[in-house]
């Protein structure tokens, strides 16, 4: 009863339409080129390589911040080191003008 209504007719709209866009043959099947390169056309997903180019970059960024801070704590060093010196200096001096 359902077939005959034109429920039936579901199975034959959720098939994929056969035809393409190869021009060659009018709008019917694929011509056999357009068939061998429909075949050999599988999709690539480069979502494995931007992973792994977005996990060097940050690895690189790390590298970087980390040289960074070294450079810093580095002069923050020897600054503190030249204050330490300058300040034996003007003790030194005051020192000897006490005397």
């Amino acid at each position: 009863a359902k077939e005959a209504a034109g429920e039936g007719d579901d199975k034959s709209t959720s098939l994929p339409e056969l035809t393409s866009d190869c021009h060659h043959t009018g709008g019917q099947e694929l011509c056999y080129p357009c068939h061998q390169r429909a075949r050999r056309n599988i999709p690539i997903s480069y979502e494995v390589e931007k992973q792994r180019a977005e996990l060097e970059l940050e690895k690189t960024l790390c590298q970087y911040q980390i040289h960074k801070d070294n450079e810093y704590y580095e002069q923050e060093a020897r600054y503190a080191l030249r204050d330490k010196e300058l300040s034996k200096e003007v003790a030194d001096t005051n020192l000897e003008l006490a005397e």
